[in-house]
């Protein structure tokens, strides 16, 4: 899975594993938009790979993605990144796919995070 993650990104970008089954991206010079693109090829590249389990030689299981996005502003600090990229991902959890963080899902959560978060 890390040499699909890594060739995925640029040269100068960097992705860690941070749980069990959760991963970090930190791009740099990338809109929304452009995270959202990076994350659906990412997404596509996962849900082609075919695993097998031990014992099930015959069957061939296959994996989804799920990611949270946030993009850092001048003021953010690495733990209000980190947060809103949990709660980006707590919220896709919720249903499937992609979510982007915004400061009216962290006031959903019951708090905002960041300066710039209304």
């Amino acid at each position: 899975m890390s040499a699909l993650f890594r060739k995925s990104i640029k040269k100068n970008d960097f992705v860690a594993r941070v749980g069990q089954q959760d991963f970090a991206f930190v791009c740099r010079d990338v809109s929304v938009e452009n995270a959202e693109a990076i994350v659906r090829r990412l997404c596509q590249s996962v849900e082609e790979l075919k695993v097998t389990l031990p014992g099930r030689a015959h069957t061939a299981e296959t994996l989804s993605l799920a990611a949270g996005i946030t993009i850092a502003q001048p003021a953010s600090t690495s733990a209000d990144l980190l947060t809103q990229a949990e709660l980006a991902l707590a919220g896709v959890r919720d249903g499937a796919g992609i979510l982007s963080y915004s400061a009216a899902l962290g006031r959903d959560r019951g708090r905002t995070y960041g300066q710039n978060a209304a």
